[in-house]
């Protein structure tokens, strides 16, 4: 069995970098956009929804990998 709280803190750590990288690309088009307000708004709406659906992803993942977990912990204390 792996050490889990490690590999939680790994997945906090990458959702931690895409909203980084979300906020970044924020900035920079705000910063050195040419001014086209439909383009910066195309993105940053692309970006956070590819963002969001790749988080809850990984926490839908983290779950069904604890459950699993769980489940072996159970069979092998029960048996």
């Amino acid at each position: 069995m792996r050490f889990m709280p490690l590999a939680a803190a790994k997945m906090l750590s990458f959702a931690c970098a895409l909203m980084s990288i979300l906020a970044t690309q924020t900035a920079m088009l705000t910063q050195f956009g040419d001014g086209n307000t439909k383009f910066a708004r195309f993105m940053n709406a692309a970006t956070g929804s590819v963002v969001c659906f790749l988080i809850f992803g990984l926490a839908v993942w983290m779950v069904l990998r604890a459950n699993k977990e769980m489940k072996k912990m159970e069979d092998a204390n029960g048996s």
